[in-house]
């Protein structure tokens, strides 16, 4: 999951949800020198930077807008991991992660710029370089940073299908039986 970490950065700079989340890409916002925009939040869970300041987007009348914000950032972020996941469809989420933080470039971790600026091209080669690593490194890097979601058993599954078809039944059930009586 990729998302926005959040717009007040120059005020109360929040911890903002779902971007404090473990696990998810949190991303803020810079402007045209690549300098953290006043408004991005800077927090210890950010994981990269991206451009958020003046950003053309398109408006409901048929025109366009100029904005500022770390949603146009986050939007950057989940092209480029669309691309990593288009490019190498065998990544783990947390290799996918790695690959986006790898391409900024920065040593280290910052609570402004997270990783870095990040890089489209610099991202899909760091992805190349994940794919050819072994399953074991991979399982050493998945504890800290989440190695995505686990299957399910199938029968865990079938069981909470089951749940919540029932509960959706009886809930239906329930909607029609007191409409009924309301209209008497």
């Amino acid at each position: 999951m990729v998302a926005s970490a959040g717009n007040d950065g120059d005020g109360p700079n929040k911890k903002n949800f779902p971007a404090a989340y473990p696990g998810v890409i949190a991303v803020g916002a810079v402007d045209r020198k690549l300098k953290v925009a006043g408004f991005s939040n800077r927090r210890e869970y950010l994981s990269v930077v991206a451009p958020g300041s003046q950003i053309v987007s398109a408006d409901g009348s048929d025109s366009y807008v100029i904005g500022d914000g770390t949603s146009s950032a986050a939007a950057m972020v989940a092209g480029i991991a669309a691309l990593i996941r288009s490019a190498q469809p065998g990544l783990t989420p947390l290799q996918v992660r790695r690959a986006i933080e790898a391409s900024a470039g920065r040593k280290g971790h910052s609570r402004s710029y997270g990783h870095g600026v990040v890089n489209a091209a610099l991202a899909l080669d760091a992805a190349e370089r994940l794919a050819t690593r072994s399953p074991a490194e991979n399982r050493r890097l998945a504890p800290y940073f989440g190695g995505g979601p686990a299957a399910a058993a199938p029968d865990s599954r079938a069981v909470v299908i089951t749940a919540l078809l029932a509960l959706a039944t009886a809930m239906a059930a329930r909607v029609v039986v007191l409409g009924g009586r309301g209209r008497r």
